[in-house]
């Protein structure tokens, strides 16, 4: 059985309040997921801002443990050096 005119318009007056809403909502939830995209990013960026930071002062670490390693092996170089000169 087909509908007529004023059933379909009838329907359509009942559902669109209801479409306008979840489409609203729908909106609602897109910038939400949005935003938590924009957040998650910065925290991102943060946690490899924070990485780059950790590996300079690893490295810098590193040329410090060098830098002491070589003064050490100059230092006993230089009194084995003075021992073997007093023999």
């Amino acid at each position: 059985m087909a509908r007529t005119k004023m059933q379909i318009k009838k329907d359509y007056e009942t559902l669109e309040p209801k479409i306008q809403a979840d489409f609203k909502t729908l909106i609602e939830k897109l910038q939400k997921l949005i935003a938590c995209t924009q957040e998650l990013n910065t925290i991102g960026d943060d946690a490899q801002l924070k990485k780059i930071d950790l590996q300079d002062k690893l490295q810098k670490q590193q040329q410090f443990v060098q830098t002491i390693s070589n003064i050490m092996k100059n230092q006993q170089d230089t009194l084995k050096s003075i021992i073997n000169n007093l023999k």
